[in-house]
């Protein structure tokens, strides 16, 4: 409640390019070592499989996309911060400072990320 709109949004950059980051270093981690089990258990009559592995220009790649993905993403919640009076939701006694018609969109979201869910689900089955 004390925070300028530039601090909080700030904050919520910081932290969305920390989770994104974090999970892309992650996911790095479970493909290099993803790669090195499946080496492991290869055939070795497969033509250049000593060659096979997670490389550097990867690793940077990944990264990068990681930290771009945090900022693109972190743009919204720091951008609705910067514009949203916190107050208000307080002085209206509603518990949320979102206009109406937003839970629709968002409804519509939940719904659609179930569906891809459940369609990566029985794909991956």
């Amino acid at each position: 409640m004390g925070a300028s709109p530039w601090q909080v949004a700030r904050h919520l950059w910081a932290e969305s390019l920390l989770i994104f980051v974090l999970g892309g270093g992650v996911g790095l981690a479970f493909a290099s070592g993803g790669v090195n089990g499946l080496l492991a258990i290869a055939p070795t009559n497969i033509p250049r499989i000593t060659g096979a592995g997670v490389q550097m220009a990867e690793f940077a790649f990944a990264l990068t996309m990681a930290v771009v993905a945090g900022l693109g993403f972190g743009m919204y919640p720091a951008l609705k911060a910067r514009s949203e009076d916190p107050s208000r939701g307080l002085r209206e006694g509603t518990g949320s400072s979102e206009p109406r018609g937003t839970g629709r969109f968002r409804r519509a979201l939940v719904v659609v990320e179930v569906a891809l869910s459940v369609i990566l689900l029985v794909g991956a089955g």
